[in-house]
């Protein structure tokens, strides 16, 4: 039953927060611009990952974690990403920013409240001992592409999506220090996330 209810509370939390930010960014004339940000991306991810799955726990009536149309390593990777999200914003960007009323809710729900709750579906409801240290590999594929294809972006245009990735308007040492922190906490959540499977498989 617990695993029910935090599924079905992530769903809602994830569904609502993507909502918010996607009305608040065309109110503020960003429009579809910013399906670009690796926060949507992650959220919108997530939300379609935890709508799938409690369609299909409805559909199928069986208990968490023997259902799922997902392999346990898409779970772990949607988490990876979602922890990151969560990570680099409360860290990199939010100490930097104000937002207010419906803008500072949608950051705080797509930010801290979803990533939190999706890390505890994963403890709780993940089909345990189907992932291998492999799996980190293809789960930084994403990350590297997204890395490579927004300093391209930020070069050509001069405009960057986050101020940490502007290697043109910030010494190249700090540039250089927030992305090796970055990778190295992308490789570091990864890596928790797989140790954890791998402890617990034991006693699944």
């Amino acid at each position: 039953m617990l695993g029910k209810i935090i599924r079905l509370t992530t769903t809602l939390s994830a569904v609502a927060g993507s909502a918010l930010i996607i009305i608040t960014s065309f109110r503020s004339g960003a429009n579809l611009y910013i399906l670009t940000y690796f926060t949507m991306q992650s959220n919108l991810l997530v939300s379609g990952f935890l709508i799938s799955e409690v369609f299909n726990l409805f559909q199928s009536g069986t208990s968490l974690p023997k259902s799922g149309r997902f392999h346990p390593a898409i779970h772990g990777a949607l988490t990876l990403y979602i922890l990151i999200t969560c990570l680099v914003y409360n860290s990199l960007l939010a100490p930097f920013m104000e937002f207010t009323g419906i803008d500072a809710l949608s950051m705080i729900i797509t930010h801290t409240v979803t990533p939190l709750l999706f890390i505890t579906d994963y403890l709780i409801n993940r089909r345990r001992g189907f992932i291998s240290w492999n799996h980190l590999k293809l789960w930084l594929i994403y990350p590297a592409a997204y890395l490579v294809e927004s300093l391209a972006e930020g070069a050509i245009t001069g405009q960057f999506r986050y101020p940490f990735l502007d290697f043109l308007n910030q010494p190249f040492i700090s540039f250089i220090i927030q992305l090796v922190i970055v990778i190295a906490a992308f490789i570091a959540v990864g890596a928790m996330l797989i140790l954890i499977d791998k402890r617990s498989a034991v006693f699944k």
